[in-house]
């Protein structure tokens, strides 16, 4: 009787692996590092299903927000010599000559900035920022000057 067990547990562990019951699931694929090499942002936002968005969820609505915002400071921080990556997901990768940095966004539900210049510590700024509110942070945290339209825009 024991040994019918152990051939019964057997049994159903293999066809368990023939069939990939048993297969663990696969990560999801690392993304690609952003090449820091002067004053960068990346802008992290959460994957928003098309469901959501048709249904204005919190998460929706708040996507909204934060691509108005974006695009109303992309020009500012760039004519600031600033580039700007934006990422959606929980995970942010960046390479500093050959070393590569992992960040972890959070919630799955996070938004926020990520500013970073070669050999400084990185300041995460979380939530959906006003244009205002991300080109005024970026210029104290790079100590560069930002014109004042840019820095007065809504």
């Amino acid at each position: 009787m024991k040994h019918a067990l152990i051939r019964l547990f057997v049994l159903v562990g293999v066809l368990a692996l023939r069939t990939g019951l048993a297969a663990a699931p696969t990560p999801a694929p690392l993304p690609e590092p952003v090449l820091v090499v002067g004053p960068t942002v990346i802008a992290f936002a959460p994957v928003v299903s098309a469901a959501e968005l048709e249904h204005l969820t919190n998460n929706a609505i708040a996507l909204d927000d934060f691509a108005h915002y974006l695009a109303e400071s992309r020009p500012c921080l760039v004519a600031s010599g600033v580039v700007l990556h934006e990422v959606h997901g929980s995970q942010i990768r960046t390479r500093q000559g050959s070393r590569i940095a992992s960040f972890n966004t959070g919630a799955a539900s996070a938004f926020g900035y990520y500013l970073v210049a070669p050999g400084r510590k990185a300041k995460i700024l979380r939530g959906v920022h006003t244009s205002a509110d991300l080109v005024t942070a970026a210029s104290a945290y790079f100590s560069i000057p930002i014109s004042a339209p840019c820095a007065a825009s809504k």
